[in-house]
Protein backbone atom coordinates (compact mmCIF):
# COMPACT_ATOMS: atom_id res chain seq x y z
CA UNK A 1 0.00 0.00 0.00
CA UNK A 2 3.29 2.44 0.90
CA UNK A 3 4.30 1.61 -2.51
CA UNK A 4 0.84 3.21 -3.80
CA UNK A 5 1.28 6.39 -1.77
CA UNK A 6 4.64 6.83 -3.30
CA UNK A 7 3.63 6.18 -6.91
CA UNK A 8 0.57 8.38 -6.80
CA UNK A 9 2.78 11.04 -5.18
CA UNK A 10 5.30 10.62 -7.23
CA UNK A 11 3.19 10.76 -10.70
CA UNK A 12 4.05 14.87 -10.87
CA UNK A 13 7.53 13.92 -10.74
CA UNK A 14 7.82 11.64 -13.25
CA UNK A 15 5.61 13.74 -15.56
CA UNK A 16 8.22 16.43 -15.31
CA UNK A 17 5.53 18.76 -12.92
CA UNK A 18 7.54 19.24 -10.29
CA UNK A 19 11.23 18.42 -8.67
CA UNK A 20 9.62 16.63 -5.10
CA UNK A 21 5.92 15.95 -4.36
CA UNK A 22 5.23 18.75 -1.90
CA UNK A 23 5.71 20.78 -4.78
CA UNK A 24 2.08 19.52 -6.30
CA UNK A 25 -0.59 21.49 -4.87
CA UNK A 26 -2.77 18.90 -5.51
CA UNK A 27 -0.28 16.52 -3.47
CA UNK A 28 -1.74 14.74 -0.61
CA UNK A 29 2.13 14.67 0.36
CA UNK A 30 1.18 17.67 2.01
CA UNK A 31 -0.45 15.74 4.47
CA UNK A 32 1.09 12.79 5.03
CA UNK A 33 4.62 14.14 4.58
CA UNK A 34 4.27 17.71 6.05
CA UNK A 35 1.27 17.00 8.79
CA UNK A 36 -0.62 19.85 6.62
CA UNK A 37 -4.64 18.78 7.96
CA UNK A 38 -6.86 17.95 4.74
CA UNK A 39 -10.19 16.26 4.80
CA UNK A 40 -10.06 14.67 1.93
CA UNK A 41 -6.98 12.63 3.12
CA UNK A 42 -8.05 9.46 5.43
CA UNK A 43 -4.74 7.74 6.20
CA UNK A 44 -4.19 4.22 5.74
CA UNK A 45 -3.39 1.70 8.35
CA UNK A 46 -0.68 0.90 6.76
CA UNK A 47 0.70 4.42 6.87
CA UNK A 48 -0.26 5.01 10.50
CA UNK A 49 1.66 1.96 11.14
CA UNK A 50 5.27 4.07 10.57
CA UNK A 51 5.28 5.43 13.71
CA UNK A 52 3.80 5.73 16.96
CA UNK A 53 3.60 9.32 16.99
CA UNK A 54 2.45 11.88 14.45
CA UNK A 55 6.00 13.83 13.96
CA UNK A 56 7.52 10.22 13.52
CA UNK A 57 5.62 9.07 11.14
CA UNK A 58 5.86 11.88 9.23
CA UNK A 59 9.48 11.66 9.39
CA UNK A 60 9.54 7.87 8.00
CA UNK A 61 6.72 8.86 5.65
CA UNK A 62 9.33 11.72 3.94
CA UNK A 63 12.30 9.35 4.19
CA UNK A 64 10.34 6.78 1.81
CA UNK A 65 10.54 9.46 -1.37
CA UNK A 66 14.54 9.71 -0.74
CA UNK A 67 15.05 7.13 -2.97
CA UNK A 68 13.06 6.11 -6.31
CA UNK A 69 10.30 3.50 -6.86
CA UNK A 70 11.54 0.40 -7.99
CA UNK A 71 10.84 0.51 -11.81
CA UNK A 72 9.44 -2.93 -11.34
CA UNK A 73 7.02 -2.41 -8.58
CA UNK A 74 5.53 0.79 -10.80
CA UNK A 75 5.04 -1.59 -13.88
CA UNK A 76 3.00 -3.85 -11.27
CA UNK A 77 0.98 -0.98 -10.12
CA UNK A 78 0.45 0.18 -14.00
CA UNK A 79 -0.47 -3.12 -15.21
CA UNK A 80 -3.17 -3.37 -11.93
CA UNK A 81 -4.81 0.05 -12.56
CA UNK A 82 -4.77 -0.70 -16.84
CA UNK A 83 -6.46 -4.19 -15.75
CA UNK A 84 -8.98 -2.69 -13.21
CA UNK A 85 -9.86 0.15 -16.01
CA UNK A 86 -10.07 -2.13 -18.44
CA UNK A 87 -12.99 -4.15 -16.26
CA UNK A 88 -14.47 -0.67 -15.76
CA UNK A 89 -14.90 -0.01 -19.31
CA UNK A 90 -16.74 -3.25 -19.94
CA UNK A 91 -19.09 -2.82 -17.36
CA UNK A 92 -21.57 -0.41 -17.47
CA UNK A 93 -24.63 0.64 -15.29
CA UNK A 94 -28.21 0.13 -16.65
CA UNK A 95 -28.64 3.93 -18.29
CA UNK A 96 -25.18 4.86 -18.20
CA UNK A 97 -23.62 6.35 -21.40
CA UNK A 98 -21.90 3.98 -23.87
CA UNK A 99 -18.27 3.95 -24.25
CA UNK A 100 -16.68 6.37 -26.28
CA UNK A 101 -14.90 5.71 -29.01
CA UNK A 102 -10.88 3.65 -29.40
CA UNK A 103 -8.16 5.44 -30.23
CA UNK A 104 -8.22 3.66 -33.67
CA UNK A 105 -11.77 5.04 -34.23
CA UNK A 106 -10.72 8.56 -33.55
CA UNK A 107 -7.60 8.32 -35.75
CA UNK A 108 -9.97 6.71 -38.69
CA UNK A 109 -12.57 9.71 -38.52
CA UNK A 110 -9.56 12.59 -38.53
CA UNK A 111 -8.01 11.38 -41.23
CA UNK A 112 -11.58 10.97 -43.04
CA UNK A 113 -11.39 7.54 -43.71
CA UNK A 114 -15.19 6.09 -43.60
Amino acid sequence: MLACYRYIESNPVRAGMVRHPRDYRWSSFHANGDGKQDAMVVPHEQYLGLARNEQARREAYRALFKAHLDPEVIERIRSATLTLLGRARKVTSPGAAPPGPSQGEIEKNNSGER
